[in-house]
């Protein structure tokens, strides 16, 4: 068997500093292996299957160095090694995604090449189940084109610990997009869940005839079709009149997918807003209504006039920007009436913008269209499913697979911490997510064997912020479980969200916030407004309630709307909009609606209100609590 490194192990490494190193790699059974190292020397002797370990002591920040090993005349090398911060970056989309397709990661790529301090290992995507692996996984060294490639959030981080602590810091991106966190768990303790036991029981059990299940699935996708558009209902005749009184109808905020709108399932839904115009513009023979991208097939109106349609014979239906010339004659001087008949068929479906691209626009004039428009449900289809692929290799979804590809094949290698963001997939299970997160960072902390800082990302807002949906509030508020587990911290991003977007692009201080958090969680530092105010300790006082808050920093700021997004409720649970007050370190709320207060709770919303910060910038935690008193 030829001398070797283990697959992290190579050219441009970043090895922690200040905790006992363990260098892997693979030799002859029974050889003995000599490991050199900034002039600290360590034997190993290999193993019946042929691997080794050498133990080195903890080192201080430094390099460049020469990593050899040696063993019956053979000499390997890993060059230009450095000692500093290493952390491992994980979850799904909004981690996954690349610094080269964020907007506004110009500047950080054209400062990548003046931080050759930054490496970056990306785990390879390629699912396999079993956890004992070993992966070749170069390291590269800090450029444009690495950091293009690397994780946005994880290179925003490391760029910003990298100035403050000055030392190299390097990053092992581990993310994919669209995963659940039952995936990220080793089996042992996905076994001992209540839920997901069963499960990976039947998955063991079914993984020997995973080849005819997967044809079997390829058989069945072939044949599924989604709900056909039954065609327009007799009640919905006069959908696109302009004189139809559509006061009753809902109101959604547009751009949006309406499931975070309103409506959660595929179906045929209608959308009406007015826009004023002078006689100039509704005499203009080149006015064109610009809808952005529909997911999927639309009917357009104008003043009861067809102007456009889009269907499903365009297989890009779900993405294609809608502009449509308005015919001659159609637009008036004064209220016209736009009316959109939308159908999905399955996943999303809604106004996905931008909202810029959303306008009425003639020669010399444009009329924005982007925000609240009356909507009303024509045809619900229900759950929609694809038939799913089964569980195994190749498929990134089943359970503890990212562990046993992304996550297990790093654990041989000394930490800082984690970076987390993840949640988005278990929109519609946030109890399971809460228990399973718990497990996650008590196991990977189990497999790493040490307590190491596990720092999480809170899901932004998503939809319109007229709609009442909480399914993300409640997935925040699971999220919150990390912080009953010691040396953890929750990054909250609540304020720089994008209302229709599943993927902000403010990267950049997602980044910055988890870098602010890895100073005060893994290092230590006690200056004010490194972490996020949260809710602390409530106490009754007659009819209202006093929130203490944690981690106030200098104290609080507010928004240009005051204290808005407060709800209270008594012991019986329903909710009134409350008034608050800032005091001190403390937040008194109180609402005439509610006398005797027990439960209390913030920005507790899809898309909510949020107007509560520290004075350093971070916005107070959304949370749902009760008087314990």
């Amino acid at each position: 068997m030829t001398l070797a490194f283990d697959g992290l192990t190579g050219d441009h490494l970043v090895l922690q500093r200040r905790r006992p190193l363990a260098i892997h790699g693979r030799a002859d059974p029974g050889a003995t292996v000599e490991v050199a190292l900034a002039g600290h020397r360590a034997q190993a002797l290999a193993g019946a299957d042929g691997r080794w370990c050498a133990r080195l002591p903890a080192l201080e920040a430094g390099g460049p160095h020469r990593l050899e090993a040696a063993s019956a005349g053979e000499r390997i090398t890993a060059e230009d090694v450095l000692i500093g911060e290493v952390w491992l970056a994980a979850g799904q989309s909004n981690m996954d995604w690349r610094l080269g397709d964020t907007r506004d990661g110009a500047a950080a790529l054209a400062a990548a090449d003046g931080l050759p301090g930054i490496r970056v290992a990306v785990m390879p995507r390629e699912w396999t189940p079993g956890e004992d692996r070993d992966i070749a996984v170069p390291w590269q060294v800090g450029s444009r084109a690495t950091a293009a490639a690397c994780s946005a959030v994880a290179w925003h981080a490391a760029a910003h610990l990298h100035r403050e602590l000055g030392v190299p810091v390097g990053i092992i991106d581990a993310a994919r997009g669209g995963s659940r966190i039952h995936s990220w768990l080793p089996r042992a303790d996905l076994a001992r869940d209540p839920l997901w036991g069963p499960l990976l029981e039947r998955h063991l059990a079914e993984l020997p005839r995973h080849a005819e299940l997967l044809a079997a699935h390829r058989l069945a996708a072939a044949a599924w079709q989604p709900p056909a558009d039954p065609g327009l209902a007799a009640h919905a005749a006069t959908w696109a009149d302009p004189g139809l009184d559509d006061r009753g109808w809902a109101l959604m905020r547009l751009p949006c997918w309406w499931q975070y709108g309103g409506h959660e399932r595929p179906g045929v839904l209608w959308f009406r807003r007015t826009v004023e115009l002078d006689a100039a513009a509704a005499d203009d023979p080149a006015a064109v209504l610009h809808l952005g991208m529909i997911d999927k097939a639309e009917r357009t109106w104008v003043n009861g006039v067809e102007v456009g349609a889009t269907g499903f014979d365009n297989p890009d239906c779900w993405r294609t920007p809608r502009s449509y010339r308005i015919p001659a004659g159609t637009l008036r001087a004064g209220a016209n009436l736009i009316a959109v008949r939308a159908c999905s068929n399955v996943f999303q479906g809604g106004f996905t913008g931008p909202a810029a691209a959303m306008r009425l626009a003639g020669t010399g004039w444009s009329r924005p269209l982007a925000g609240p428009w009356r909507w009303r449900l024509e045809h619900d289809f229900g759950t929609v499913t694809p038939p799913r692929p089964p569980w195994g290799p190749g498929s990134s979804d089943g359970p503890a697979i990212l562990w046993e590809s992304l996550v297990a094949p790093a654990r041989r290698h000394a930490l800082a911490g984690f970076w987390w963001y993840q949640g988005e997939s278990d929109e519609d299970a946030p109890a399971d997510h809460r228990r399973l997160l718990t497990a996650l960072i008590r196991a990977w902390r189990r497999e790493w064997g040490a307590a190491l800082p596990f720092l999480s990302v809170q899901l932004p807002g998503i939809g319109s912020d007229l709609s009442s949906g909480t399914r993300w509030a409640a997935l925040r508020e699971a999220q919150a479980a990390c912080l009953d587990e010691p040396a953890t911290a929750l990054v909250p991003t609540i304020d720089i969200g994008d209302a229709n977007d599943l993927h902000p692009h403010n990267k950049a201080e997602v980044g910055r916030r988890l870098a602010l958090a890895a100073l005060a969680v893994a290092h230590g530092d006690r200056r004010p407004g490194l972490l996020a105010p949260r809710i602390g300790r409530i106490t009754a006082e007659g009819g209202r309630l006093r929130l203490a808050i944690d981690d106030a920093g200098d104290g609080l700021r507010l928004g240009q709307g005051g204290l808005r997004g407060f709800e209270l409720a008594g012991d019986e649970g329903v909710f009134h909009p409350a008034e608050a007050l800032v005091d001190g370190a403390n937040l008194v709320v109180w609402s005439a609606a509610v006398p005797a207060p027990r439960q209390v709770r913030y920005a507790w919303a899809d898309m909510p209100v949020a107007d509560v910060a520290s004075v350093a910038g971070l916005p107070l935690m959304p949370f749902a609590a009760r008087c314990a008193g």
